[in-house]
């Protein structure tokens, strides 16, 4: 179940730069 830690530490940041990417 390491992953699901590995996700969620880095789904944060992923969904940020994705939301600024969107935002522009």
């Amino acid at each position: 179940m390491r992953d699901i830690k590995t996700y969620l530490s880095v789904a944060p940041v992923l969904s940020t730069l994705w939301f600024g990417a969107l935002a522009g």
